[in-house]
């Protein structure tokens, strides 16, 4: 069957036009305003402040130190909160006592938790990776246990039907019908868990992209500044396209529906 227009893949260079009509708005907003460029930034400055970090070394030193973190805390919290909801989903007395503070807690903003969270582990590495990993545990363990609940009691019956033990329902019925729902979270928890490395950043620390965000923030360096949003968007998108790489890789041995 032919691919429709719904199905056929969006060409790359289509994809690029919002953005290259956006860089141009942008760079001729800049140029036509007295001192745009200080208080706006504009395309090719900040691409000269990239540039510029690079030769001192303070980008690679800012990215790793915040994308090591991030992955450190997503990693933590996502595994975790997949085991939390997979357990839930087959204790449901248990569940229907922790699933409303699960909900509670996932409507809260991450900064309300920070300061405490800085407090109780210092200004270091530990207290970003508590903080991605929180954030992204909630996540996971509710679109997990969403996930789970949602396998077709048809499936689970047949199996069970010809002799099939728990773990064997798990393994092949359970976890494959959820894994769309486990990539969902892990869509979700990649902007979450950078949200809130970056937030640590801003409260205290020594390195990172959003340190040095806050740093020329405070020098009114907009360019610069702006360059620290670039590198956080090239993360995140550098992670959604992992993670979409593997639900690709992984899709096949989803059960059907």
């Amino acid at each position: 069957m032919p691919a429709t227009s719904e199905t056929r893949p969006t060409p790359l260079w289509l994809k690029l036009v919002p953005l290259v009509v956006f860089l141009v708005v942008w760079q001729v907003f800049a140029e036509s305003r007295e001192r745009g460029t200080f208080f706006y930034g504009s395309p090719t400055s900040v691409a000269r402040a990239l540039v510029e970090q690079a030769r001192n070394g303070s980008l690679w030193k800012n990215c790793a130190y915040t994308l090591g973190t991030v992955l450190l805390g997503f990693i933590i919290g996502n595994v975790t909160g997949i085991i939390a909801g997979l357990v839930l989903a087959f204790a449901r007395r248990c569940a229907g006592v922790i699933r409303p503070y699960l909900t509670v807690l996932g409507a809260l903003p991450v900064i309300a938790f920070a300061p405490i969270i800085v407090i109780l582990f210092g200004i270091e590495l530990l207290p970003k990776v508590v903080l991605a990993a929180f954030s992204t545990f909630i996540i996971a363990a509710t679109q997990t246990f969403d996930g789970a609940r949602q396998t077709p009691p048809s499936s689970i019956a047949l199996l069970e039907s010809l002799g099939a033990n728990q773990f064997t329902v798990f393994r092949k019925i359970v976890i494959p019908s959820s894994l769309v729902w486990f990539f969902s979270g892990l869509r979700l928890n990649v902007g979450v868990a950078i949200l809130a490395v970056f937030i640590g950043e801003f409260i205290s620390a020594k390195a990172g992209v959003g340190y040095q965000i806050m740093v020329d923030m405070g020098l009114f360096k907009t360019p610069a500044m702006l360059a620290g949003v670039v590198l956080i968007s090239v993360m995140s998108l550098l992670l959604t396209g992992i993670i979409g790489w593997l639900q690709n890789h992984f899709s096949r041995w989803r059960c059907p529906d």
